[in-house]
């Protein structure tokens, strides 16, 4: 065992070294130091195992040299405290810090002999449980790396599958559930993403949900990912993969499927798997977590749009209600199960569906309404393969269409917009409650805002918050949180910061100023 003793005073330093046996409590190197700065160097040079401190020093103190030993050194080092200082605030702190012991100057033999053999069980359980880390560490690795060449050659049985076994220590007995994940789609908002990146993001969400269970994971990078889990598992991994899922479409707005395969040999490894990619190249119900018994669910039922759902998806077409048709068509696929909808069949719907539509439409409206289709198929080619990029195109569909429709805007839209701002100043206003009293999509109408004003919906309400505050304080007595309310900011600090970022002062400050 090494030890590091840290004090200011070098008469203890040089002494106390040789005025215990430290050999017969099992030290067999000390290394001192008289500065925080001394002992710093030696601890990111040097594997310390117990340090025997001063609390106070010149340069620092013994309780922040431990703070940042915690923060700095990987390896744990068990800590003793050694001062002439008995007020309970500084025990305290040691013990909140991990502190093995707090001892009292001058430390009789007994009490230190005693407080160094606990502080090296101490350091032996440390060292156990780190042993046990990197062994479990390795084990996992190694089940990685086992079946990501099982993978990648395609073994499954006989002698090349012996020898594989016996190289990474894994028995020909193992019986595994195989978990197939998969990003089925990606929304347009995430577009600059890229598939290696989003199986990045999703290997480490799995591993930080997952921690502490046993599994091997295999990443291609290819936004589909293996996880093969023992006979066992200590918990059910159904739960936490749908942790994953709901993670990533709240995070990054992508819908995930996770199929569950059969408990199997590693003969039938290769066989359970492709079982698996198939379930995925049909089901487009999505996010979703397949059970083994759906995944062998192969009978899938002809998917054919009800008379009645076509009429009703016609009518708010045609009447313009494309939020109501939305709506409706979300409450209808979302509720389908996996066996009524396969990516067969939903190509099929999104024709059948745009057909009608472009039917209902006069004949300078169709050439936009192809124009539309071509270009959202040449963004995302896969939006016909999952309900969720179903859904994702109709409501770009609808929002393109609205644009082509109010392709110039009126000033009197402009002035209703304004007017509106102006009448609710005391409200906390964004774009979309002023795009909704107008009817408009708010991109659209903060793009259209933009270009008729030159600045964006944002910054227009902005100023004009700020306007109507500095008319407010240099022309009323009004109090500056009243003025903040009347222009929207309840909370007075919040109020003070807006006027700040926009003018430059604080509100008390620009009335002082303007009213002179």
């Amino acid at each position: 065992m090494k030890l590091l003793l840290v004090d200011d005073d070098k008469i203890i330093i040089n002494s106390m070294p040789g005025s215990f046996p430290w050999a017969d409590w099992g030290i067999t190197e000390i290394r001192t130091a008289w500065s925080i700065k001394q002992a710093k160097k030696i601890l990111e040079e040097e594997q310390i195992d117990i340090l025997l401190c001063d609390i106070e020093m010149p340069m620092g103190t013994g309780i922040e040299l431990i703070e940042w030993m915690q923060e700095e050194v990987p390896a744990p080092v068990v800590t003793l405290l050694l001062t002439c200082h008995s007020e309970f605030q500084y025990a305290q702190r040691a013990l909140q810090l991990g502190c093995s012991n707090y001892l009292l100057k001058p430390a009789e033999e007994e009490e230190l002999k005693k407080a160094i053999l606990d502080a090296e069980e101490k350091v032996v359980e440390y060292r156990k449980r780190e042993k046990e880390r990197k062994t479990q560490e390795q084990k996992i690795r190694n089940m990685d790396a086992f079946w990501e060449t099982l993978m990648a050659h395609h073994i499954s049985c006989g002698e090349r599958l012996r020898r594989v076994c016996e190289e990474y220590e894994v028995k020909e007995q193992l019986r595994f559930l195989p978990v197939y994940v998969t990003v089925k789609h990606h929304s347009y908002k995430i577009r600059d993403i890229n598939p290696s990146l989003m199986s990045f993001i999703l290997e480490n969400v799995i591993q930080e949900i997952l921690r502490g269970e046993r599994y091997a994971l295999v990443n291609k990078y290819d936004e589909r990912l293996w996880l093969f889990f023992p006979e066992n598992p200590s918990k059910d991994p159904f739960q936490p993969l749908l942790q994953v899922s709901d993670w990533m479409e709240e995070n990054y707005h992508c819908a995930l499927s996770c199929y569950f395969g059969q408990i199997q040999f590693l003969t039938g490894w290769e066989k359970e798997c492709e079982l698996l990619r198939q379930a995925d190249a049909q089901f487009a119900v999505s996010p979703g977590i397949y059970t083994a018994s759906q995944v062998r669910h192969t009978h899938f039922m002809p998917f054919e749009l009800p008379n009645v759902m076509k009429s009703c998806f016609s009518g708010l077409f045609t009447a313009g209600k494309y939020t109501e048709l939305l709506q409706k068509m979300k409450d209808y696929f979302l509720a389908l199960a996996p066996e009524q909808c396969n990516t067969a069949s939903l190509d099929a719907a999104i024709r059948r569906m745009d057909q009608e539509f472009e039917r209902k439409l006069e004949a300078d409206a169709k050439e936009r309404f192809r124009k539309i289709q071509v270009q959202l198929f040449k963004e995302n080619p896969a939006y016909t393969r999952t309900v969720p990029g179903l859904l994702e195109y109709y409501e770009r569909m609808f929002a393109c269409i609205k644009e082509e429709r109010h392709e110039t805007m009126p000033e009197s839209i402009i002035q209703r917009v304004k007017l509106y701002i102006s009448m609710n100043m005391q409200q906390e206003l964004c774009r979309e409650e002023v795009a909704a009293y107008v009817g408009l999509h708010p991109d659209y109408l903060n793009r259209i805002f933009k270009k008729e004003t030159g600045v964006s919906l944002k910054e227009y309400i902005a100023d004009a918050k700020v306007q109507m505050a500095c008319e407010l304080l240099e022309q009323t007595n009004f109090f500056v949180g009243e003025i903040g309310e009347m222009v929207g900011y309840v909370n007075f600090s919040s109020f003070t910061t807006f006027f700040k970022n926009r003018t430059g002062l604080t509100p008390a400050a620009w009335r002082k100023e303007h009213s002179q």
